[in-house]
């Protein structure tokens, strides 16, 4: 059984799984704590959840060796607009990072204290089912910025952002306003109080850290960052310190913790009763998308076709196409509509290229959040007549009156073949010779025909085989020869 997250007690604790890929750096779950609800200027139904404890040891920014402000050259830069660590909490990709302004600088070892970057480390939001990302809400919020640093024209020392994902601010933890703003409000299950606000580190942040001190364990208190930028220093940040109180730092010190802040669906799912640990279970779950049709075979296939099928998404967000015939490279489309009928083409030329055989499509249909639906299909290629003629004609100053080919060939047992040939190609109803018999013999065919009423003159050939009841492979790969 199962309930809303809305129906919890602030101070009600979450655990959010973690993929298996990232458990050894941050554990099993993370646990987060219901600290608000319907928090004002958030969301509406919204529960604003801040982690319980200091998922991992990181640097706000690196430091940025082109920076006018030598400051900023030295320890980074307190902006959280261009933060580092703002982008890396949005990310679910390997490859997050991209400069942010012509100074930016990633967080290599060799830009932050303690040699201890992130720029390999996938983007947080990877850690996670793609269902309790697809949860989160964009929220907008205020950053408190550095005297020198411009923010909106309606709040001159303010950013306004909008985040699934995001470091608290000084406000909002119940330290007070930044000078000279405010950022929000302050969370109501801190409401001003020192011990809610302190926090420990994860075991799992501790190991992973390379700082190493005896204090930083996970029995003990720690700092963490805020998002809110120093006024009076543009490469120090504010922090919680271990006692609750706050005060600010230099922006590439990787020693220091993180303690994110999310906001989610208020109709998000979570367990009845808390699990042996004292925490709820998050269950939200997604409804998977669909393609219409189901698997199997369908059917003898003797010449090019097209297979219709549509995909839909029980959310109606767009969906990305993939499509793939016998394990070839794929064709993806991305930004389908909800409701689309599609058409996987199988065209001449692919068809031509296709052994007689079973052979295999593959339609996959993934939604926004990484759920992917499979449709397996069979279909049997069988063509057992074949023939080739030229497109146009081979045209001549005269009629020709012989022609010598060789075909390059396999007509097993079983297996018939014809070879024709004709001297009036251009001609309304021109005549056909037969001259298989020629060409197994290697000899030239001499024409019977002298007709030709057309103004033009020239050759065409034809080829038909056919398999009957053959076994072995029947094909003719190469045609060649000459005319006079």
């Amino acid at each position: 059984m199962s309930q809303k997250i809305s129906a919890l007690a602030l101070g009600s604790k979450i655990a959010v799984p973690v993929m298996a890929q990232s458990q050894s750096r941050y554990g099993k779950t993370i646990v987060f704590t219901a600290v608000d609800m319907n928090h004002k200027d958030y969301p509406d139904n919204t529960v604003t959840l801040m982690t319980d404890k200091l998922i991992a040891m990181m640097a706000f920014d690196a430091k940025e060796p082109t920076n006018t402000d030598s400051s900023r050259r030295s320890y980074g830069n307190s902006r959280y607009l261009y933060a580092n660590i703002r982008f890396w909490l949005n990310s679910r990709d390997a490859n997050w990072y991209a400069p942010q302004h012509q100074y930016d600088a990633p967080p290599t070892d060799s830009a932050v204290t303690d040699s201890d970057g992130y720029q390999t480390r996938p983007g947080f939001l990877s850690i996670f089912p793609a269902e309790f990302v697809k949860a989160l809400q964009d929220t907008t919020i205020l950053t408190g910025l550095y005297s020198n640093d411009t923010g909106s024209a309606a709040m001159a020392h303010m950013d306004t952002d909008s985040l699934k994902m995001y470091l608290p601010g000084q406000t909002e933890v119940g330290l007070g306003n930044p000078s000279p703003g405010t950022e929000g409000t302050v969370f109501a299950y801190l409401n001003s109080n020192a011990v809610q606000r302190q926090a420990y580190p994860t075991e799992e942040a501790v190991v992973s850290a390379k700082y190493k001190n005896s204090s930083l364990n996970a029995d003990a208190k720690w700092n963490y960052w805020l998002r809110t930028a120093c006024y009076s220093y543009s490469h120090e940040t504010d922090y919680v310190n271990t006692n609750g109180t706050w005060s600010y730092t230099y922006c590439d010190y990787s020693q220091y913790g993180i303690r994110p802040v999310c906001n989610i669906s208020g109709d998000a799912l979570v367990s009845d009763t808390p699990n042996a640990d004292g925490y709820y279970d998050l269950v939200i779950t997604n409804k998977v998308p669909t393609i219409t049709g189901e698997d199997g075979d369908i059917g003898t296939k003797k010449e090019n076709f097209v297979y219709t099928y549509t995909v839909a998404d029980p959310e109606g967000k767009p969906l990305t196409v993939a499509e793939c015939v016998d394990n070839g490279e794929e064709v993806v489309t991305a930004n389908v509509a909800n409701n689309t009928e599609c058409t996987l083409e199988i065209d001449a030329d692919t068809f031509l290229k296709l052994t007689n055989g079973q052979h295999t499509i593959r339609i996959s249909v993934t939604d926004v959040v990484g759920d992917t639906t499979m449709r397996n299909l069979t279909f049997t290629k069988l063509v057992d007549t074949l023939t080739i003629t030229l497109k146009d004609p081979r045209e001549s100053l005269v009629q020709p009156k012989y022609v010598l080919l060789n075909i390059t060939r396999n007509i097993p047992t079983g297996a018939t073949w014809l070879v024709e040939v004709s001297n009036n190609p251009f001609d309304t109803n021109p005549v056909w010779e037969d001259m298989t018999a020629d060409v197994e013999a290697n000899r030239a065919h001499i024409f019977a025909n002298t007709v030709n009423a057309a103004s033009k003159k020239g050759l065409n050939l034809r080829v038909t085989a056919r398999r009957n009841a053959a076994l072995d492979p029947c094909w003719i790969s190469s045609i060649d020869g000459s005319f006079e």
